[in-house]
């Protein structure tokens, strides 16, 4: 049965968890049919792609291409490109090192993201050579539904006619306030405030159980209307660090990948994603908790309570 057949509880990833089952990183099949050609040329180029990893790629380069790979916006199409190699390949490993570097920083480095944001956007632009940012870029396509999952800066997700074109059923909110404002969920589209950049301040972070928690509302959230054919836009200021992490996040979720493997899928589609400060140390922490087999209980969980009901008791432990 495929793991993306639509259920009244629909799960991603490995599936159903066992309970108290030991960590065992084999329990984690990697699927990769989400994601485009290039995503998975930068993935095979870079040195810190783990062994299961590259075991999966060089399964899919034996299999029917157009079988495995669907099309995504920005990269090749591989219905008619098979995974690059080469050139290509080369240019991609230098990036991905160099965002390898700059990624992972300490997790004491304080850092205003509001301003950080505002920066991006003004060298975007100022600078004529900064041609590859744009308001929003894809990250992943569900191969059953078509659903995808977005990640972007609040100019995107405050078109309502971009949010149209492109099916957005879901809007995700990585900014630290709600808005002044904030949209009630619907039909139309559900939203989610997640306020990631507090989550360090939430004192669940010490345990694999506790880590699970905090990210269960937003991989529930995402995972739940992409498998049910509707899109996904993640969003923060400037769609760069906070968005940036928590597309991190789900990538590891729908790929059931590692942290790096995941940072490096993410800004190969959207180049200007940077985990920096405490926001880097999230997906490892979030790795523990899926070798751990405490991902799939606790997005039960945040199910029954409602996601937005579960995040917001999840981060009012921030603003104490």
């Amino acid at each position: 049965k495929s793991r993306f057949a639509q259920t009244p509880t629909p799960k991603m990833g490995c599936g159903a968890a066992v309970a108290n089952a030991a960590p065992n990183p084999n329990i984690l099949k990697v699927d990769l049919s989400g994601l485009c050609a290039t995503q998975i040329s930068a993935l095979d180029a870079s040195d810190h792609t783990p062994q299961v990893v590259r075991d999966e790629i060089r399964r899919l380069r034996l299999a029917e291409t157009a079988e495995v790979l669907p099309f995504c916006d920005g990269g090749v199409s591989a219905v008619t490109t098979p995974v690059d190699t080469g050139v290509e390949a080369a240019r991609l490993t230098v990036t991905t090192n160099l965002t390898y570097a700059s990624t992972w920083q300490s997790d004491a480095e304080q850092t205003d993201f509001d301003q950080e944001g505002h920066k991006l956007l003004a060298a975007a632009e100022n600078c004529t050579e900064f041609g590859e940012y744009a308001n929003l870029n894809m990250l992943w396509e569900h191969p059953g539904t078509g659903a995808r999952l977005y990640v972007g800066n609040e100019r995107a997700a405050a078109s309502r006619d971009s949010l149209m074109e492109l099916g957005i059923g879901g809007v995700v909110r990585c900014l630290d306030d709600a808005g002044k404002h904030p949209p009630a969920s619907g039909p139309a589209r559900e939203f989610l405030h997640f306020p990631i950049a507090c989550w360090h301040k939430t004192g669940l972070g010490r345990t694999a159980k506790g880590v699970a928690k905090i990210v269960a509302p937003l991989v529930g959230f995402v995972s739940d209307l992409l498998v049910v054919g509707r899109s996904v836009l993640i969003h923060c200021l400037a769609g760069a660090h906070r968005a940036g992490a928590a597309g991190t996040l789900c990538i590891m979720h729908l790929c059931q990948l590692d942290a790096r493997s995941a940072a490096c899928v993410a800004k190969t589609a959207r180049p200007c994603i940077e985990l920096i400060a405490h926001l880097a140390s999230l997906p490892r922490k979030f790795r523990r908790a899926q070798l751990a087999s405490t991902v799939d209980s606790a997005v039960d969980d945040a199910r029954k309570r409602s996601f937005q009901a579960s995040a917001a008791k999840v981060f009012a432990g921030a603003n104490r």
